[in-house]
């Protein structure tokens, strides 16, 4: 006999309408496959389905007890066939399921070779990633499975930056002192640009676009972020650090925008020559004739 649960996890017997313990009315035992999962279901043989406790963006979970382990509680996760994942390319798509940390590795070990660091990377997977899954913000999802499609979003960024489609170093015009890109970005997309600055050298940045478009701009080293996911549009600082700058743009917007973003670099003014106070020559003392001592004759 196959033993049912009431939606407070309460075993009952077969055909069961209501809970014996609590008297929960049990509506749910499934009828056809349409339904879903249902509480006391059993599944693969194994698990019996206690009742539904949590829904994402990528399925649904379960509490669930293992035949096979003494009725050991644990939790199942579904995978909802509803998910679109037709943003992610089909590459990416295949490897659903066995990403792991090596691929990070492997993402900032390749693009820190063209001077990009991989939280810039992260910057645009976030962005691709939380557009389609907006749910997810502020939660830790990485070692969820939906982490896995996580990682998808991220491998495209990762490709597109190798392919330049969204990557561009800026490189100021001989004798110029800054320059203006601009462009359009889709929903949930971004670009990563980097420009070689010299250490105290006076920076400005300034970015016109909607406010949907965040801006973070980070130091050579990482350890001195100027900016983080801001809405803020200009920004003046002297650098403390020799190298490639990243300026990353992501739109948060649900249709296409435009940006222009400025980047200019001065060298600090040199300092006003002083003049050296002359020192007043110390007057050499004038020899006076000691007296010759009279004597006693």
């Amino acid at each position: 006999m196959t033993n049912i649960y009431c939606s407070q996890g309460h075993q009952n017997p077969s055909g069961s309408r209501f809970c014996l313990q609590c008297g929960d009315k049990i509506a749910n035992v499934p009828t056809s496959g349409n339904q879903g999962i249902q509480p006391g279901q059993t599944l693969g043989d194994r698990y019996v389905i206690i009742r539904q406790i949590g829904q994402g963006g990528f399925g649904k979970t379960y509490l669930a007890e293992d035949i096979n382990r003494f009725r050991e509680a644990c939790v199942l996760k579904e995978f909802s066939p509803q998910v679109q994942l037709s943003a992610i390319t089909s590459d990416s798509r295949r490897q659903l399921g066995n990403y792991t940390g090596n691929e990070r590795a492997i993402w900032q070990f390749k693009i820190n070779k063209i001077n990009v660091g991989s939280r810039s990377l992260y910057d645009l997977g976030d962005a691709a990633f939380l557009h389609e899954f907006p749910e997810q913000k502020g939660k830790s999802f990485i070692k969820q499975p939906i982490g896995q499609v996580w990682y998808a979003f991220v491998n495209d960024q990762f490709n597109a930056i190798l392919d330049k489609s969204i990557f561009e170093k800026i490189v100021f015009p001989e004798g110029a002192t800054g320059k203006t890109v601009n462009g359009s970005l889709q929903p949930g997309r971004g670009k990563v640009f980097i420009a070689g600055l010299a250490k105290d050298q006076n920076m400005e940045v300034k970015l016109e676009a909607n406010s949907k478009v965040l801006l973070s701009i980070y130091s050579p080293s990482g350890k001195n972020p100027l900016l983080e996911d801001s809405q803020k549009r200009t920004i003046s600082a002297t650098l403390s650090e020799k190298g490639f700058y990243e300026f990353v743009v992501v739109s948060t917007a649900s249709e296409p925008v435009d940006y222009q973003l400025t980047v200019t670099a001065e060298n600090p003014p040199e300092p006003e020559p002083t003049e050296t106070p002359s020192q007043t020559p110390t007057a050499e003392p004038i020899p006076t004739e000691t007296p010759t001592p009279e004597g006693n004759y």
